[in-house]
């Protein structure tokens, strides 16, 4: 996060020696939500080691529209759609950012339900809930290749074609196989 994204955090803390992390935090969120979720997202995206990369199918580098939230929303209904067809829950959010090298498609998603035997207050119990799952996909504007990280092959070839698809306007942009051949 720049310092100039948060001006006024340092002079809430000043007179405090050893501000708590947790309040620092929450102050920043406050202060500008969208400069913290940008920077958490690239934390994210810098901390994946495996990606499953697409080179795009067009001679020309495929450039990304002039209205990418137009194209991020019906992305996320379509992915939300996908999910919640697979029994993982309605309420997929992909959160879209790109700078000048690449566009970052940061995806949220339910998972199946799980059930945990847990100890409450001396008594067995159980607890059902819906873990999230986060995904992450990069197009590189430089080489017009899209890099997923996902846990699924299904995910990624979700993945895959719905970006080509609402971003971009073709499924097959980035096609499935190898990405080099001799």
């Amino acid at each position: 996060v720049c310092s100039s994204d948060l001006d006024g955090l340092q002079a809430k803390f000043a007179d405090e020696d050893d501000p708590h992390p947790g309040d620092v935090a929450i102050e920043a969120f406050a202060l500008n939500r969208d400069a913290v979720e940008h920077w958490l997202s690239h934390r994210s995206t810098a901390q994946r080691r495996s990606f499953t990369s697409f080179q795009a199918a067009s001679i020309e580098l495929p450039k990304l529209p002039a209205n990418l939230g137009r194209a991020n929303r019906s992305l996320e209904q379509a992915i939300d759609d996908w999910f919640d067809a697979r029994r993982c829950g309605r309420g997929a959010l992909v959160q879209c950012h790109q700078d000048d090298l690449a566009a970052y498609f940061n995806v949220a998603h339910g998972t199946p339900m799980h059930r945990q035997r847990i100890l409450a207050d001396g008594r067995h119990d159980q607890l059902i809930f819906r873990p999230l799952q986060d995904d992450i996909a990069i197009f590189d504007k430089l080489i017009g290749e899209l890099r997923i990280n996902a846990e699924t092959l299904s995910q990624r070839e979700l993945y895959r074609r719905m970006i080509g698809l609402h971003v971009f306007g073709d499924e097959e942009l980035f096609p499935a196989g190898d990405k080099y051949s001799l």
